[in-house]
């Protein structure tokens, strides 16, 4: 197995479950771990693509709450996949036009679909959106954290939906050959 979906099955199951604005890392041994990774342990052998190993990285540190380390990662890919988690991580910082504008560097991404659908499931609010809308989100998570909701009922809705989407943009990031 490679060290990512050892990773993946640590983060994804975390509880609580990662702060719509994190003010500290999570895991500071994991961020060590991701970073020490050779790109083979890091996405195993049959990946041979550096943006796969990048694209890794940044969103498993992300994921860690470790923003600072994913920034220095995701700031150098020119992919939209790589914009997507430097928008994300500007989102978890409170940074929300500058969230928007990488959010508009995506424009669209194979993952809009299956994180709407998903997200549908579990905040129906969003099916008004008509599909997946990084902006809408980036509004609600701004606002849930501005009146100090991150662990109300819709603030850990969001958190929920936060992880879908990690967890979708990381596995594509593994797949990108």
């Amino acid at each position: 197995m490679s060290l990512w979906k050892s990773m993946l099955g640590e983060l994804d199951h975390r509880n609580p479950l990662p702060p719509l604005h994190p003010d500290t890392i999570w895991n500071e041994e994991l961020s060590d771990d991701i970073l020490a990774a050779t790109s083979e342990e890091l996405v195993g052998e049959d990946v041979h693509s550096e943006l796969a190993v990048q694209l890794t990285r940044a969103g498993l540190l992300l994921w860690n709450d470790d923003l600072d380390a994913s920034h220095d990662i995701a700031q150098s890919i020119h992919d939209v996949s790589g914009a997507y988690w430097h928008a994300i991580l500007h989102r978890r910082e409170g940074d929300y036009e500058n969230a928007k504008h990488w959010f508009a560097q995506v424009d669209q991404h194979p993952i809009f679909e299956p994180v709407y659908r998903q997200a549908s499931r579990l905040w129906p609010a969003c099916q008004s959106w008509g599909q997946w809308s990084p902006n809408a989100f980036v509004d609600a998570v701004a606002e849930a954290v501005h009146v100090g909701e991150n662990d109300s009922p819709i603030g850990e809705t969001l958190r929920r939906i936060q992880v879908v989407e990690f967890s979708f943009l990381l596995r594509h990031g593994v797949s990108a050959q």
